[in-house]
């Protein structure tokens, strides 16, 4: 079996969201991390993260990541989406990303909200606020490790789109840190 991560930034390390696409209340910050020193933090409005990357068919895909809740106790849950679509262009989307790069992270206005193609597959799951733990400190022990099973990519799969979405306004900010995308080839 071989493994391959598909997530690139997984830590927001670099301390911007480049490759990531952010929108709504987002932002990138280092005074909570789940991991290391930067975190995506989702709040307080509604939000959410997402990157498109390449996929094969019939691979099997799992989703590592941590969360957490700052500034109290979590009254959003936490959507993760896992897309699969049949176009392999990348679409304004992949442009855009290469324009954010190239121009040091700069806010650019968000293209269109779907990418080229077929949505093939959608696998989508809810963490209930009730299970995020309350994070108080630049400690990675707080923080819920969640591990997913994705299933197998369908026939005709040529992309992926992972989304991480906080459907609630207000209460506290979430954080997601540590998001890996893991393709194994099933032999």
């Amino acid at each position: 079996m071989v493994f391959k991560l598909r997530t690139r930034n997984a830590e927001f390390e670099t301390g911007t969201f480049i490759p990531w696409v952010a929108s709504g209340a987002a932002t990138v910050s280092d005074d909570v991390a789940c991991s290391g020193f930067w975190t995506a933090r989702l709040g307080p409005g509604t939000s959410f993260i997402q990157q498109d990357g390449v996929a094969y068919p019939n691979r099997r895909f799992e989703i590592q990541f941590r969360v957490g809740a700052v500034g109290g106790m979590a009254t959003s849950p936490l959507v993760v989406t896992l897309d699969f679509y049949d176009e392999p262009q990348f679409g304004q989307f992949f442009q855009w990303e290469q324009q954010r790069a190239q121009s040091g992270g700069a806010f650019l206005p968000l293209p269109e909200p779907q990418p080229k193609g077929r949505l093939l597959r959608r696998f989508s799951f809810t963490i209930s606020p009730g299970s995020i733990p309350t994070v108080d400190g630049a400690t990675p022990m707080p923080c819920a490790q969640v591990n997913l099973d994705a299933g197998l990519s369908p026939n005709n799969t040529s992309r992926f789109r992972l989304t991480f979405t906080k459907p609630m306004a207000g209460g506290a900010d979430l954080i997601v840190d540590a998001i890996h995308l893991i393709e194994r080839t099933i032999s």
